[in-house]
C-alpha cells in the first residue's frame, strides 16, 4: 500500500487544531504543523494493513503521540535553563561576596601591613619618610635635605632593605 503524505495533511491541521492551546505560548502554527509531520511520516512508516485499522485513525494517534512527546522534552529543557540561569545567578552572587569579603579582608590586612611599615620607615629613616609620604620626588627630598637625588635613592634602596628583612 502506498500512502502519500500531501493526501494526509489534513490530519494533521486537524491534530493542530485540538493541540492549538496546548503548547508553550513561544511555539507558532508552523513549529505544530512541522511536530505534526513528523507525526504523519511515523504513521506512515509504521503502518500495518493486516491490523485492520483504518490509516486515518493510526496517523492521528501518532501525530498525537509526536506532540504530547516534543511538547514534554520542551518543557523540561525549558526548565533545565530556568534552572540552570538561576543556578548561575546565585553563583555569581555569590563570587561577588566572596570576591567583596576577600578583597575587605586583604585590603584591612595591606593597611595594616602599610601602617607597620611607615612607622618602622619613620624609625629608620624618618626624614626622607615624611618627605615621601608627603609626595616629594626624590629630587625634591635631595634639595630640601642639601644631597643629591642619586644620595636619597640610595638611602631609599636601604631603607627598603631594612624593611624587608
Amino acid at each position: 500500500m502506498n500512502i502519500e503524505i500531501a493526501d494526509h495533511l489534513n490530519l494533521v491541521r486537524h491534530t493542530i487544531n485540538k493541540y492549538k492551546y496546548t503548547p508553550p505560548h513561544d511555539m507558532d502554527e508552523d513549529d505544530l504543523f512541522q511536530i505534526g509531520c513528523m507525526g504523519l511520516m511515523n504513521a506512515i512508516k509504521t503502518f500495518d494493513p493486516s491490523q485492520n485499522t483504518k490509516f486515518a485513525t493510526h496517523a492521528v494517534l501518532l501525530i498525537r503521540q509526536e506532540f504530547i512527546r516534543t511538547f514534554t522534552r520542551y518543557s523540561k529543557a525549558k526548565r533545565q535553563k530556568i534552572h540552570t540561569v538561576q543556578i548561575d545567578q546565585k553563583i555569581k552572587e555569590t563570587n561577588a561576596v566572596l570576591l567583596e569579603t576577600i578583597t575587605d579582608h586583604y585590603s584591612l590586612e595591606e593597611v595594616v601591613m602599610n601602617q607597620e611599615r611607615i612607622q618602622e620607615a619613620m624609625r629608620i629613616e624618618p626624614l626622607i619618610t615624611r618627605y615621601l609620604m608627603d609626595g616629594c620626588t626624590q629630587k625634591e627630598i635631595g634639595q630640601k635635605m642639601g644631597i643629591t637625588h642619586q644620595r636619597v635613592s640610595k638611602q631609599i634602596i636601604d631603607m627598603r632593605k631594612k624593611l624587608m628583612a
